[in-house]
């Protein structure tokens, strides 16, 4: 063993003797190469065609088929598009034809209109079916649909995005991979189709709470539909490198629902005397007094919007002249948690025309209830039959009228865009007069954003 390791010393020395020059140098230059590759790093990481994956929060619980509007027209387009102002203009299709005395639509689809597969879009592979709708393929760019009655909507209705199955649409983004829990979406990731490098990833949670937490901790980097901007006693934009964005869902109308039913709101007057003694504003939304955006084509032009009036909510609300003395109205107002700041406005402001309120917090729509404070969908068409028709399982305010019955019928019927508007302008003035609901505001809705994401 002795000898052995003399012979190992003696040639590691020969070695460097003979390359210890060569050692050295590779050495020292191995190092300057990892300092300037370490020092440069960012500039090359950017050059180099690594895949840009952005984290984004939404609040809900969506199913693939239901996904939020914004979502749906990342994957693809309808027939048609509908515009902030409720109008129709086309968009897979070129154009469209009404026949049949409005029972029939034709529509011509563009030729230059692709599926994220690259298949070109074709009468025969519109994937709509509409339940009591006839679909008929007239040619290859050529397709109508035949319904059994008169329905002006329909227009946008064909504005719902088309998608193919396995989920291939005619949008910028694709799915590249979708996470379910249960039948709902937990995790939904779209790819980019003019840069495949370019990948959004979608998680859903489902309360504000749970989204705030995970954006500050770094799980996304947006959050988006926040109904406001604070967390834990500070704000979002207090954060370092966190930008906020202030806007108005008008999708969404935040309305104040009277029971028709109830022994004392079955009073058109007593309920118009609440409706004047709301608040002007609200600093959760954007004020709305009508059905519809005050920027939507249909909206009533005609001044009936009832703005707060005291005095003229004090004589509306005023005891009948056998009514003790001293009486007052007691009313109790189930709110969403949501809305439990507008619902003490509201109770602060009826207090000063006599009026006691309950408030009471539900986590939904109470199946009974006196007064309820929530908010519907508006939809992008006039059209309000399900909320509003006597029949409508949907009317859950239980308001009947038929002059608005009638009304309601002749819209969904009438075609001409002039006819509408006067129908629904005299929608809004006898909706307005009964009071079923006092409208209230759009909600403001905030997205934070980590800078640079």
């Amino acid at each position: 063993m002795a000898v052995n390791r003399r012979l190992l010393l003696w040639l590691v020395k020969a070695y460097l003797k003979k390359w210890g020059k060569v050692i050295l140098l590779s050495f020292v230059a191995g190092l300057i190469v990892f300092l300037t590759l370490l020092s440069t790093s960012r500039f090359l990481l950017h050059l180099l065609p690594l895949e840009r994956r952005v984290s984004i929060g939404y609040i809900g619980a969506y199913r693939i088929d239901g996904l939020p509007k914004d979502l749906q027209q990342k994957l693809s387009r309808g027939l048609t598009k509908v515009g902030a102002d409720g109008s129709v203009s086309a968009n897979a299709s070129s154009s469209w034809q009404i026949k049949d005395d409005g029972k029939t639509y034709v529509f011509t689809l563009r030729d230059d209109v692709y599926y994220s597969d690259g298949q070109k879009l074709t009468a025969r592979s519109v994937p709509y079916e509409f339940r009591g709708v006839k679909k008929e393929v007239l040619g290859n760019r050529t397709v109508a649909f035949h319904l059994q009655d008169k329905y002006a909507p329909f227009l946008v209705t064909a504005s719902r995005p088309i998608i193919r199955k396995g989920f291939v649409g005619l949008g910028e983004y694709g799915i590249q991979n979708v996470e379910l829990n249960g039948e709902f979406v937990r995790t939904l990731s779209l790819v980019s189709k003019k840069n495949k490098l370019l990948v959004e990833k979608y998680i859903f949670y489902p309360s504000e709470e749970a989204l705030k937490i995970a954006f500050s901790l770094g799980e996304v980097k947006k959050a988006v539909g926040l109904s406001d901007d604070t967390f834990i006693n500070t704000q979002f934009s207090n954060f370092k490198d966190v930008s906020v964005l202030k806007s108005t869902d008008k999708d969404l109308l935040v309305t104040l629902f009277f029971d028709n039913r109830d022994p004392v709101l079955s009073d058109p007057k007593l309920r118009s005397g609440l409706s004047y003694a709301i608040p002007e504003s609200f600093s959760q939304g954007e004020r709305s007094f009508l059905p519809y955006s005050p920027t939507f084509q249909y909206a009533s032009k005609e001044g009936i919007e009832k703005h707060q009036d005291f005095t003229h909510a004090s004589l509306l609300l005023s005891p009948e002249k056998n009514a003790s003395p001293g009486s007052h109205l007691t009313l109790t107002l189930k709110t969403l948690s949501k809305y439990r700041q507008t619902a003490e406005a509201i109770a602060e402001a009826w207090k000063k025309v006599n009026v006691e309120t309950t408030i009471e917090e539900v986590d939904g729509r109470p199946d009974s209830f006196q007064v309820y404070l929530g908010d519907f969908s508006i939809p992008r068409d006039p059209d309000q039959y399900s909320l509003w028709h006597s029949t409508s399982a949907n009317n859950i305010t239980h308001f009947k009228n038929t002059r608005i019955d009638k009304l309601l019928e002749d819209g969904r019927k009438t075609t001409v865009l002039k006819e509408r508007k006067d129908i629904y302008n005299d929608f809004q003035k006898y909706l307005l007069a009964d009071s079923p609901a006092a409208f209230l505001y759009f909600p403001y809705e905030y997205t934070v954003s980590r800078n640079g994401n």
